[in-house]
């Protein structure tokens, strides 16, 4: 067939359909499992109708571009399968799906970058294989929601480009790389980097996980990492050099060292289990936890509010200028923890109380350095 038009209505028949060019407009693309449309030319998809694609293999190995919006809908074990030589432009707001045993694959390379001046996205809600390029350029990006496993690139190629996961489990490994200079964004689900390279600027949380396991020896470099809300979870086995950590609450733990430049903890817990060095930390409340050791290298702000501690076994050694602010600050050591100013550290209370006290067993304040009190009354 040199041009294929489908408006709407079925596209039926146990045989494989041979296309040039391939417009789809709305309708079904219908068939047993083992009969194909072949796509040699050219593949777009214009309009915002839902295509269905119905227990039919639909292999493209041509060009195309994809517009209009709408969702492309596949089911009853049918397989989308993007070719090494296909080529994809993303051009307005997408939704790619599956369920009953559906999969996509692509082996070639999707471009996502909408025309229009609000952020587009291209929502991956299905059971997705990419073993090829998949690239965010403009506003918007990709969103995440069944299950996602990639094998190669992904890319959020400027700062107005993010990945967002809003749910599922998604998998990034095996030689594969996440890179760009964009975000990635967890709502809610887990994404997995392992064993892949990685250089996106911007981790964000709200809530979910997400799991770094680099290639060995590779350190992981972060401008921004954010976590807001009590189920947000971040987990490194990677030393990783972090610009900024902002820690609102939930958990984030370093299995390696990790130097991060400025840190705002505000609740939740930060765990260590070899040593983190951090340059500037402002402490507002929540718990420093882990075997390993975190080290304030340069300063640190105590900051008077409800709950400080350091969880059993923690160490934080205190290398550079301390500060407690405010009437009271209430800092609990449990069992086995460590609060130390070493000797080139200097701690000083402004209008301040101190208190360390044990919770659970008993831990303890050791000063190696200068302790002093200062009143701003004049």
């Amino acid at each position: 067939i040199k041009r294929l038009h489908l408006q709407t209505g079925v596209l039926l028949g146990a045989v494989t359909f041979n296309v040039d060019q391939l417009l789809w407009q709305g309708g079904r693309l219908s068939g047993m499992r083992q009969s194909q449309v072949l796509v040699r030319e050219l593949f777009n998809l214009i309009e915002p109708d839902t295509k269905y694609l119905d227990g039919r293999k639909l292999v493209v190995h041509g060009k195309g571009v994809w517009t209009g919006g709408g969702t492309l809908f596949a089911s009853d074990g049918a397989v989308l399968e993007l070719g090494v030589s296909a080529e994809i432009n993303v051009e307005s707001n997408l939704i790619l799906q599956t369920q009953r045993g559906a999969t996509m694959y692509n082996f070639g390379k999707i471009e996502h970058n909408p025309v229009i001046e609000l952020p587009g996205f291209l929502t991956i809600k299905s059971n997705f294989y990419n073993y090829g390029l998949i690239q965010a350029l403009g506003k918007g990006g990709l969103v995440l929601q069944n299950a996602l496993q990639s094998f190669n690139i992904v890319e959020v190629a400027s700062r107005n480009s993010t990945i967002r996961v809003e749910s599922g489990d998604h998998v990034f490994a095996r030689d594969g790389q996440l890179r760009g200079h964009g975000s990635l964004v967890v709502t809610n689900g887990r994404i997995r980097l392992s064993g892949i390279r990685m250089d996106v600027s911007v981790i964000q949380i709200a809530s979910g996980t997400v799991e770094i396991d680099q290639k060995e020896h590779e350190s992981v470099v972060l401008r921004e990492l954010r976590l807001e809300r009590s189920g947000s979870r971040f987990e490194a086995s990677n030393t990783m050099t972090i610009e900024s950590l902002e820690l609102l609450d939930g958990v984030a733990s370093f299995a390696r060292s990790a130097n991060i430049s400025y840190a705002n903890v505000s609740s939740g817990t930060l765990l260590s289990r070899e040593t983190t060095k951090i340059g500037n930390l402002m402490w507002r409340g929540g718990c420093m936890a882990g075997s390993g050791r975190l080290e304030s290298v340069s300063t640190m702000i105590i900051y008077s509010t409800v709950h400080h501690c350091l969880s059993a076994s923690s160490t934080v050694s205190l290398v550079g200028d301390t500060t407690m602010v405010g009437p009271l600050v209430d800092i609990k050591l449990y069992e086995g923890a460590q609060l130390i100013n070493e000797a080139n550290g200097s701690l000083s209370l402004i209008d301040s109380s101190g208190i360390f006290e044990s919770g659970t067993g008993v831990g303890s304040f050791i000063n190696h350095g200068v302790v002093g009190v200062v009143s701003s009354e004049k």
